[in-house]
């Protein structure tokens, strides 16, 4: 049967990385038998914690655009038309229960509506409504997201993963994290957090399990 890698390869380096000294990530990946589905992709620079590892199945690599944007925008989204599959926006699509065996999202929008940079108190204004969510979820994870993308992928997660699925997320804020495990995955692989521009605790890869 033949194996599938990545299209793009990692060469971070970070600290502090933490593995739940039972669990293989390659064993995890094996196991499962629904679609291996990157969101928001293709990710130039690869998955930190995909290194030396390999997919039983062709990867399906979606993203919500493939055209529009500024000229720097496009110019980067020529290199990685050629490797979408499909155009899929992750808030709507119609995914079926226990679909996805394995889901990648690296570096997704903060911001489910992402207000044009142009319009700076507008984006202010969401974010102030982000930290309102970012507590709302602590207090009530089973509460519907609004704000967050991250928050809304890791919801529709909970049914479109396969029991035992994994998700390989980069970039994820520490409430996102914290949301993650409320909603009952489990934590199987990090990094330490690093704090962003925007003063935030980051965690640049992470391994949850269904």
């Amino acid at each position: 049967m033949p194996r599938y890698n990545y299209p793009f390869s990692n060469s971070d380096q970070h600290a502090g990385i933490r593995t739940i000294p039972s669990f293989s990530l390659q064993a995890a990946i094996n196991a499962t038998h629904g679609l291996i589905l990157e969101v928001g992709g293709p990710t130039l620079d690869g998955f930190f914690f995909l290194k030396n590892i390999d997919f039983p199945r062709r990867p399906i690599i979606t993203n919500k655009h493939r055209s529009g944007g500024s000229a720097i925008v496009k110019e980067r989204r020529e290199i990685m038309q050629p490797y979408i599959e499909t155009t899929l926006d992750i808030m709507r699509a119609r995914m079926d229960p226990g679909s996805v065996g394995v889901c990648l999202a690296a570096r997704l929008d903060v911001l489910a509506h992402e207000p044009p940079a142009r319009k700076e108190a507008k984006r202010n204004q969401a974010l102030v409504e982000l930290e309102l969510e970012d507590r709302r979820l602590q207090a009530s994870p089973e509460s519907m997201p609004k704000v967050g993308l991250r928050y809304i992928v890791l919801h529709r997660a909970l049914t479109f993963m396969e029991a035992g699925g994994v998700m390989i997320l980069e970039d994820l804020r520490k409430p996102e994290l914290q949301y993650a495990l409320k909603l009952g995955f489990h934590l199987k692989a990090t990094c330490s957090t690093v704090i962003n521009d925007s003063g935030q605790h980051v965690y640049p890869a992470v391994v949850l399990k269904r």
